[in-house]
């Protein structure tokens, strides 16, 4: 009796544990179907992509066939032109899919978490730049520390901060080709 009585407690204990999981793993055989074919997760999508590349093979043989007529008027050639464009719209659609299949992953999805970082305290500008001044005065207070929480360089310090101004430099002709 006491056997038959722990049966049935297992039992009842398997089919309440069935039932408080059953929403997450028919949510998790979902997932693993999707993953199985990512490019045609449904029924719907499959039968799409087969219906248009049936529509494209015929728009292909179309083409194929009445430019062969208007060419040569010939049904035979025609005919022929026709199962080319038929063949010729099969392998365009053949070489989309794959094409679609190998397709890279997107940069947002790729490097996610670079674009999730703060990027406004990384990339703080100093107050003397953002407050209108002179870019002479808001290279000085860059170069002095100014952006800086109390830091400040030696050459600053000092007062020695020198600007330095490139000159453009004329090239003759014969200097260029020698």
């Amino acid at each position: 009796m006491q056997e038959l009585l722990a049966q049935l407690q297992d039992q009842v204990d398997g089919e309440q544990y069935a039932a408080m999981v059953a929403d997450v793993t028919q949510s998790e055989q979902q997932a693993a179907a999707a993953m199985q074919d990512p490019l045609f997760p449904n029924t719907r999508l499959q039968l799409s992509f087969g219906l248009h590349v049936l529509v494209t093979m015929g728009t292909f043989y179309a083409l194929g066939y009445f430019g062969a007529r208007f060419l040569t008027r010939n049904k035979t050639w025609a005919a022929l032109c026709g199962v080319v464009g038929l063949t010729a719209g099969l392998l365009l659609e053949t070489a989309l899919l794959i094409l679609r299949t190998n397709m890279p992953q997107p940069l947002e999805q790729k490097y996610k978490h670079l674009l999730e970082k703060d990027w406004q305290k990384l990339t703080a500008v100093p107050a003397a730049v953002s407050s209108g001044s002179s870019t002479d005065t808001a290279i000085s207070s860059i170069l002095s520390g100014a952006g800086r929480s109390g830091t400040s360089s030696n050459a600053a310090a000092a007062g020695t901060v020198r600007q330095r101004r490139i000159k453009p430099v004329a090239v003759s002709s014969a200097a260029k080709f020698s």
